[in-house]
């Protein structure tokens, strides 16, 4: 009874080891964050030459709100004005101005049989 006793003694603290004891790593292991990642001085960002060159940033000019929308003659077009048709060139362009605050889409269609372009421009109204 007693060897069996000793023989048990032994297994639990042989297995006791084995589950607090750290093991060597093994060289197929799963690749840390800092590997993936890689080395952050080999990262470019794109730089625009001629602001870089310049010491300025880069400035843009919008040229129409409406991506010359009204810039059409005015018996060959149709407006719809957030789907609403307007009779004429200067009721559009008159409502664009005064009751647009963020212009969503603006579509210029080609001209059709009829010799018509059409112009859709969908807008979100002004907050007061």
């Amino acid at each position: 009874m007693r060897k069996i006793q000793i023989v048990l003694a032994l297994l639990f603290f042989w297995n006791l080891e084995d589950t607090f004891a750290q093991k060597s790593k093994k060289q197929d292991t799963f690749p840390t964050y800092e590997q993936i990642r890689g080395n952050r001085k080999e990262i470019y960002d794109h730089v625009d030459p001629r602001a870089a060159a310049a010491g300025q940033k880069p400035t843009y000019k919008v040229i129409s709100r409406y991506y010359d929308a009204f810039n059409y003659p005015a018996d060959s077009t149709t407006y719809y004005l957030n789907g609403r048709k307007v009779k004429n060139k200067k009721t559009a362009e008159a409502e664009v101005k005064e009751k647009a605050g963020n212009i969503e889409r603006v579509m210029i269609g080609e001209v059709d049989e009829s010799g018509m372009r059409v112009i859709e421009i969908d807008y979100e109204p002004k907050k007061e």
